[in-house]
């Protein structure tokens, strides 16, 4: 299954990533006082130290957006996360 994201600036100006399946549309997923900054497709693959790697590509074209240079990084925290 293909994943698809967007990365969110919040009121406060933190910068959240949502993964969600490529079966809901970019422009269905909202978060309440905060704006899509970029977005795209997500490739997971495992890492030699047990890490995931994102790789982000392409665009929104519901929202009109792309990937950005710190996508990856973002993608990368949140699904390494160990909260």
């Amino acid at each position: 299954m293909k994943l698809k994201y967007i990365v969110f600036n919040t009121d406060d100006g933190l910068l959240v990533p949502v993964i969600f399946p490529e079966v809901l549309q970019h422009n269905s997923i909202t978060i309440t006082d905060a704006t899509p900054v970029s977005a795209g497709f997500v490739r997971v693959l495992g890492g030699d130290s047990g890490k995931v790697i994102a790789v982000p590509s392409g665009e929104s074209t519901s929202l009109g957006l792309h990937t950005a240079p710190d996508d990856r990084f973002l993608l990368e925290l949140v699904l390494n996360s160990k909260l």
